[in-house]
């Protein structure tokens, strides 16, 4: 994703982001657009319900907990199961490049908070029983799960099996905290990975302050000020000084993604849709000065204006007659996934169709196909960073497929079950190389050392090192496109498409509260 910021510029590029409400917008760096749902509920985040106890996914050969926490703090606990079973090929290596970590040899040891010569244990923080349902925030994390089962059922990690510890924020500020202080606190996790709510920032500066290591995706401003955060999609040349966000107050981001969908897709007029609400304004603002970077024309806001869509009541069917008369061709957004089908539902009722419909990462589902209308489903797009579900040709998407298929079996696929599922493959890497003597800031080496990184080839190159803004930049990212022919996303731009000499678009980012 890529991470958005106000209006106001200074150089040339912009943030990436998913919207959560106070919290800075956020974009995972190559998403383009990706707005939570959350991000559209107006005002603070409220108290929540009483606290009470969220049974975790009961997975194959996976040591997990579940806890939920409420605003006042407080938490419950239960045991996952745990069962037997095989899987094909192990996880491999990470081929050379990366370096970093102890590398240490001999045999395994308690060699720092939550790991034993026989375990690792990690947290992870999601939204699951907040406002806006279970499906919002949870695939990464069923992704993650699914990564853990795998790789416990392959024989763990040097010797030592993967233990999962997971609390449910229920989408609330306080409850966040709470979470973060019970999984640091109490059970003592090694690291967090994969954390997915519109309310992490309200943990940020505790998790720095413990020094725990945090690999996830970027919902907050701490994945660009902390030096214990790490952003999953990277390559934003942020300095995680503890101090400021970005580069000196500043956050970038390339355009390469807006100029595919201008030379691959001919789309020369665009229409930014975005809500009256502080975040939503901002990541479409953003978008609008990516899209004049690439000298594409925006030549219609959502609702009429610059102040954007009504969020109380939204006009789409007049939007749709205004789109026609200025001949918009694609359409890039800053709503929520509901919204987004109201359009959708709009423009069918008004016999409106566009080449794309730009949409945000919660929509990379194959949920697309039952609860968007058609025919406009069909002009649905959804870029990211790493390759599409959809790409069975790839070897570590067909890994992914084979784990999440037999450990989380029924659920639909969804983009960011691919990002959680990497997160863990990633980890995995990195406790490879550090060998018997696994610790927090061997992880955080590994990490700060990674160069031009892919993943085994899942992801677009990314690292944690300087940019230079004013040289020339190669943008690499993933694109998939709803086709209700194949029932499916079909790649239309795998992960190694890559675009040279793009251009940056600079932006002040808001104060989230990380």
């Amino acid at each position: 994703m890529r991470r958005i910021g106000t209006s106001k510029r200074r150089h040339t590029r912009v943030d990436r982001s998913l919207l959560l409400l106070p919290i800075l917008v956020l974009v995972i760096p190559a998403c383009g657009t990706r707005l939570p749902d959350s991000a559209f509920v107006k005002g603070g985040r409220g108290s929540a319900s009483a606290a009470g106890v969220s049974q975790s996914e009961d997975n194959a050969d996976q040591l997990t907990s579940g806890a939920t926490a409420g605003d006042g703090g407080t938490t419950g606990s239960v045991s996952g199961g745990t069962t037997t079973g095989s899987a094909a090929a192990g996880v491999g290596k990470s081929g050379g490049d990366a370096s970093g970590g102890s590398g240490a040899s001999g045999p395994n040891t308690a060699s720092d908070v939550g790991v034993t010569p026989t375990v690792i244990k990690l947290g992870n923080v999601t939204s699951i029983q907040g406002q806006f349902g279970p499906d919002a925030f949870s695939p990464s994390l069923y992704g993650l799960q699914a990564y853990v089962s795998g790789i416990n059922a392959r024989g763990g990690v040097n010797g030592r099996k993967l233990a999962l510890d997971t609390c449910d924020d229920r989408d609330t500020g306080d409850g966040n905290l709470a979470c973060s202080q019970k999984l640091v606190d109490q059970d003592k996790v090694f690291a967090f990975l994969a954390n997915n709510s519109q309310s992490s920032s309200r943990s940020a500066s505790f998790t720095n302050s413990k020094g725990v290591p945090d690999l996830g995706l970027p919902l907050n401003n701490g994945y660009e000020k902390y030096p214990t955060m790490f952003d999953y999609y990277a390559n934003n040349g942020a300095t995680r000084d503890g101090k400021t966000v970005g580069v000196n107050g500043t956050r970038y981001q390339p355009t390469g993604l807006y100029r595919w969908f201008k030379q691959q897709r001919g789309i020369n007029k665009a229409a930014v849709f975005f809500f009256n609400i502080a975040v939503s304004a901002q990541q479409g603002h953003a978008a609008e000065a990516d899209l004049k970077a690439e000298n594409v024309d925006v030549v219609y806001e959502g609702g009429g204006s610059s102040s954007g869509e009504n969020f109380a009541a939204p006009s789409f069917d007049t939007d749709v007659v205004n789109m026609k008369q200025k001949g918009v061709q694609g359409i890039w957004d800053a709503m929520d996934v509901g919204s987004n089908q109201k359009l959708c539902t709009a423009m069918d009722r008004g016999q409106f169709q566009v080449i794309a419909k730009i949409s945000t990462i919660e929509a990379w589902s194959q949920k697309v196909g039952t609860d968007f209308s058609a025919p406009c489903r069909n002009s649905v797009y959804s870029e990211g960073n790493s390759d599409p579900y959809s790409n069975k040709a790839n070897p570590i998407v067909a890994r992914f497929l084979g784990d999440f298929s037999k450990y989380q079996p029924g659920r639909p696929l969804h983009q960011w079950q691919v990002d959680g599922w990497g997160m863990g493959l990633e980890f995995t890497h990195a406790a490879e190389a550090m060998g018997a003597n696994v610790t927090r800031a061997g992880f955080m080496k590994w990490l700060n050392n990674l160069n031009h990184y892919t993943l085994d080839g899942l992801t677009r190159p990314f690292d944690y090192r300087p940019i230079d803004f004013r040289a020339p930049y190669r943008d690499c990212f993933s694109i998939a496109h709803w086709q209700d022919s194949a029932q499916t996303f079909v790649t239309e731009a795998p992960i190694t498409t890559c675009l040279d000499n793009v251009k940056w678009v600079a932006t002040e980012p808001t104060d989230d509260g990380s």
